[in-house]
């Protein structure tokens, strides 16, 4: 359904944007209650909330882009956030639930070797463990049973 948008959050006293979002119903009015409401939930944003009222002037709300499907939504704000100087945004814009998802697995695997470094590291690493109780066995007056294993 294309029915979430694209919004600014515009200090009046000098028409600069100072905070972009991604909504759909009124979320673009939240930010103005929840700060009206003693709720914080991004202290800049709020702070200059809180300015922009005490000076006489209302925070202009723009939505940007309409009708967006919610990825399209979550691309467009990332790059608008990308794009603009001193916003009070917290995250660089929000991830659909797939996207993160997509990103913590990535996160998971990054460390992982591939399989054939690992498996060779294993076998080398019995390998030489395997020579080792070899040896000792040898130490301990069974060379016979150490060369027969060994010269297999």
């Amino acid at each position: 359904m294309s029915n979430f948008y694209v919004y600014a959050l515009i200090d009046p006293r000098n028409d600069e944007i100072f905070y972009i979002g991604k909504g759909s119903g009124k979320r673009i009015s939240q930010h103005v209650k929840m700060v009206h409401n003693g709720k914080a939930d991004n202290e800049a944003k709020c702070i200059r909330i809180i300015e922009i009222h005490k000076s006489g002037h209302s925070v202009i709300e723009r939505k940007l882009l309409e009708n967006l499907e919610q990825g399209e939504a979550y691309d467009y704000e990332r790059m608008l956030i990308a794009s603009h100087q001193n916003l009070t945004n917290i995250h660089p814009g929000c991830m659909s639930y797939q996207e993160k998802s997509k990103l913590g697995a990535q996160r998971l695997l990054l460390p992982l070797k591939p399989y054939a470094e690992v498996a060779e590291r294993i076998s080398r690493e019995l390998y030489d463990k395997f020579e080792r109780e070899l040896q000792e066995l040898a130490m301990h007056g069974q060379q016979e049973w150490y060369e027969a294993v060994w010269t297999r």
